[in-house]
């Protein structure tokens, strides 16, 4: 069968092809490729979420550990603020030490600290101490400084004994330590003058 080209039913169908396939052409061209450019924008947007959702989830994981190191840490806080007093008030170290020469069975005659050197987060306080005992007794009285919660570290040691060889005069030199920033009290004791302790 011959198709007649001049025909108005053919001209019906063909001009109906071509604006099928002009629409056709204008939805690919401006309907689905917007829609493709949305579809990778959201897809990129999800997983890009999805990554966020996967951290999430590893850090509250890892919650429960990270408390338990920050609860460590705050013990050790609590244990260093005792090794290195936020208050630094010197008269209590003062009656720590002379408390120590007493349990020991030491007179401690002079006792000076220095002034507070900045060091950063903390403050060096220099002590220079003379005090006079039996070589035992001086060396448990070392034992208890050593052995105090809060630093006191022995930085140097002059012994001289006496006539009679019984005794032992030592000069020393201490250093404590204290948090910096807040005000220290140097308040010097008074010397205690012919009393010994046993």
């Amino acid at each position: 069968m011959a198709i007649d080209a001049k025909s108005p039913a053919f001209q019906r169908f063909l001009v109906v092809v071509i604006i099928v396939a002009v629409a056709i052409f204008l939805f690919f061209k401006f309907v689905y490729a917007k829609n493709q450019k949305t579809i990778q924008t959201l897809e990129q947007k999800r997983a890009e979420l999805a990554e966020k959702v996967k951290k999430a989830e590893e850090a509250k994981a890892k919650l429960p550990e990270l408390e338990a190191r920050y609860q460590l840490r705050l013990k050790q806080w609590e244990i260093a603020q005792t090794m290195l007093p936020t208050e630094k008030e010197i008269p209590n170290l003062i009656n720590i030490i002379t408390n120590s020469g007493i349990k020991s069975g030491v007179l401690i005659s002079y006792f000076k600290p220095s002034h507070p050197q900045p060091r950063g987060d903390y403050a060096e306080i220099q002590l220079k101490l003379k005090a006079t005992a039996g070589y035992h007794n001086l060396g448990k009285f070392l034992a208890y400084i050593g052995n105090l919660p809060r630093i006191i570290k022995i930085s140097s040691a002059k012994l001289e004994a006496d006539k009679d060889k019984k005794k032992v005069k030592g000069a020393f030199g201490a250093v404590t330590y204290t948090m910096a920033g807040r005000q220290v009290m140097t308040k010097k004791p008074k010397p205690r003058r012919g009393r010994r302790y046993r």
